[in-house]
This record gives structure tokens, sequence and C-alpha cells, in this order.
């Protein structure tokens, strides 16, 4: 039975921990695609498990982003919101073990057609 509840309370502090990521805050890294490489920055706020901001590519591409996050797992929509050329991309991402890099895949349809790629931000402030 102690052991039962030594197994209860560590399950507890370790969900605590896991549960405790916060990815607010500014975001730079890139991103490669079938249609190139690009330089992106995010702004991201955090409220619980969901979390959403906004997100500008050197490639011209810039909207929104939407998602969710368990433990250090996300998934997310982004929205190209680009006059010429405007999508929406569907990806997952990875937050690394100190917090500071997510690693990330996307696809989607765009104007210029299927796109797929990954990249890395890291976390600036």
């Amino acid at each position: 039975m102690k052991k039962m509840l030594l197994i209860a309370i560590l399950s507890l502090c370790v969900c605590g921990v896991v549960n405790a990521a916060d990815i607010t805050g500014t975001w730079e890294g890139y991103f490669k695609s079938n249609l190139g490489y690009a330089e992106v920055t995010m702004d991201l706020e955090q409220d619980n498990r969901t979390f959403s901001g906004s997100w500008e590519a050197t490639s011209g591409g810039y909207g929104s982003i939407s998602g969710k996050i368990s433990g250090k797992s996300l998934k997310f929509s982004l929205y190209n919101e680009a006059e010429d050329c405007t999508a929406t991309y569907t990806g997952k991402g990875k937050l690394s073990g100190n917090g500071n890099i997510i690693s990330f895949s996307f696809s989607g349809k765009d104007c210029l057609g299927r796109l797929r790629g990954s990249g890395k931000i890291y976390f600036q402030d």
C-alpha cells in the first residue's frame, strides 16, 4: 500500500513538472520546406494548455498561430494571412528538455502548391 501511495505521489510530481512548460514569449528560428528556406519570428502567449500568437517569415508570409500544448508536445494550426497567398497549415512540435527550443514539422497547401517542412525556433525573451 505504501508503495502504491509513493508511486501516486511521484506521478503527480512528474505530471506537475511536465505540465509546467510555458512557451510565452518571442521565438526566432528557421524552417526548411520543399519550397525553400526562411527565417521566422513568433510571438506566443500561453493560457493553460492552449497558445496563440503571431508569426512572420523572411519569405513574405505572416499571420497567426494557435494550438495546444501537452507536456512537451505541441499541435498547432498556422494561418498565412499574406494577401497574395492565404493558407492554413497544420503541424506538431516538441519542446526541448530545457524549454528553450521547439522543433516542429508542418504541412498544408497554398497558392504555390503542397507545402511540407520542418524547423526550429529558439526562445529569445
